[in-house]
């Protein structure tokens, strides 16, 4: 573990058992210049994030990619549209400014087309149109601009169990001839994030305040609805319209209100707590 620019940077067990293991097939090189290109790309994201004003704490790196912590939740959808893009375009820029290299020093070939196949693949995989990659971020929140966030987390998260069929496929071809895991891998990872969409960022996010504040410029209008305190947070999400500004009674069985809330609060809850959480464990707190 490290910081840089004062986010710590911190590597998973996973990260090095997958070392070794490549180390002893003799594929060190190739996972180094993958892992620096990660590494590289989430610093693209962490430094926009940044210049908009959003303190980002730490960037963990797995054996297949990273994960960057931060407060990403307040970006504006257009701020989050420009910090997903920036990692594959720093990717992108990378791979050209080696393919240009070539063109004026041809014999440094040898030693950089590993880094623009790296870049290059990291970059356009991460563009696919599914969470939780850069792509879905970016195609979830131009889906907001027009759909009720719930539902465009759905057709996102619909693409990802589409994209993890199509990545499995390919592998079951590449079989016939010299198997690729990494084909495998990624319709593994893409297949685990569509089905655990309980307790993602992308939907904890569908009832985000920032939506509901990006509104105000038309004004919204405030809902107040009275809930059974048996209701679990991932139910009363869905009873929620982002469009809406809500304030929330909570009754027991006796249809006394214990407790009540209005969606700023709702959004903490929903960012600090497991989704399947009834609000009466939340209530007795």
């Amino acid at each position: 573990m490290f910081k840089l620019n004062n986010i710590e940077v911190k590597f998973s067990f996973s990260f090095f058992l997958m070392a070794i293991a490549v180390i002893l097939l003799g594929n060190s090189f190739v996972f180094l210049i993958y892992m620096f290109s990660v590494f590289f790309h989430e610093m693209a994201h962490a430094q926009i994030s940044e210049r908009f004003g959003i303190k980002m704490i730490e960037i963990k790196i797995y054996p297949f990619g990273a994960v960057l912590y931060g407060d990403i939740e307040k970006l504006t959808p257009i701020q989050s549209i420009v910090a997903a893009i920036s990692g594959p375009l720093f990717n992108i820029i990378i791979a050209v400014c080696c393919i240009a290299l070539w063109w004026l020093i041809p014999q440094t070939y040898a030693y950089t087309d590993i880094i623009v196949f790296s870049n290059l693949t990291l970059a356009l995989f991460n563009l696919l149109p599914v969470y939780p990659l850069d792509g879905g971020k970016i195609f979830y929140t131009l889906l907001c601009f027009k759909l009720n966030h719930i539902k465009a987390f759905k057709i996102v998260r619909i693409l990802g169990a589409i994209a993890s069929l199509g990545f499995m496929t390919l592998f079951i071809v590449s079989c016939l001839n010299s198997p690729n895991y990494y084909l495998m891998i990624a319709a593994i990872l893409l297949a685990f994030s569509a089905l655990d969409f309980k307790n993602t960022i992308l939907f904890k996010n569908a009832v985000s305040s920032n939506f509901t504040l990006h509104n105000l410029r038309q004004g919204v209008n405030v809902r107040h609805i009275i809930v059974s305190e048996t209701l679990t947070l991932h139910k009363l999400i869905k009873i929620i319209n982002p469009n809406y500004f809500y304030i929330i009674d909570v009754c027991d069985k006796d249809l006394k209100i214990t407790k009540t809330f209005n969606h700023s609060d709702l959004e903490k809850l929903i960012l600090t707590n497991n989704l399947n959480i009834t609000l009466d464990k939340i209530v007795k707190r």
